[in-house]
């Protein structure tokens, strides 16, 4: 078995020292943990200068904390509860590194609850990732059916999102708005990233 990944200071959020070599052990680490588990939505960017925290790599420490640890503070520790799990959800490292893409939106008007405008086109797309979902991750099946008529909205459409977002996120608002967290978990769940 590997040797678990160790670094000298904290990385993330200020005061965090986030050395260069720390930082990247942490990124490198992040990388290898998949999105389901809390691995990053988006790719992570090395910091300016050193001894500066790059918002990428505070963006999916927080993640990564939310889901594996039920708390954030968007630091890595170097004898914390956060460089442990990491260490043991990558085998200290020796996972294969995922490639993370930008995310790019789908949609560009929100669907769902008013005021969302509902657009004809954003309302088909949805519906397509939705019945994409398995059903255990909270998706919608081949029951929800797009819309006949232009403009009419599906009676069906709103409890799917609001079905999906109680699944994956324990509430709901019943929109779908365009870049925001609905929409991406849809895109990670339909193509998962590698």
């Amino acid at each position: 078995m590997p040797t678990p990944k160790s670094i000298t200071n904290q990385v993330g959020r200020a005061p965090a020292r986030n050395s260069p070599d720390d930082a990247d052990i942490v990124t490198d680490l992040l990388m290898r943990v998949t999105a389901g588990d809390g691995g990053p939505d988006q790719p992570i960017f090395s910091a300016p200068f050193p001894g500066v925290s790059s918002p990428s790599l505070v963006t999916a420490i927080e993640k990564f904390q939310r889901r594996q640890l039920g708390f954030t503070d968007g630091r890595v520790d170097p004898a914390g509860a956060t460089l442990a799990r990491l260490n043991r959800l990558t085998n200290n490292g020796a996972t294969a590194k995922r490639t993370v893409t930008p995310f790019t939106s789908l949609l560009r008007g929100a669907v769902g609850r008013p005021p969302a405008p509902n657009n004809l086109g954003h309302v088909v797309k949805l519906i397509a990732l939705l019945k994409l979902v398995p059903p255990g991750e909270g998706g919608a099946g081949p029951a929800l059916l797009p819309p006949v008529i232009p403009g009419q909205m599906p009676a069906a459409l709103i409890p799917a999102i609001e079905t999906f977002q109680r699944r994956q996120f324990g509430s709901s608002d019943g929109r779908v708005d365009p870049g925001a967290k609905t929409e991406i978990r849809l895109q990670q769940i339909v193509t998962p990233v590698a």
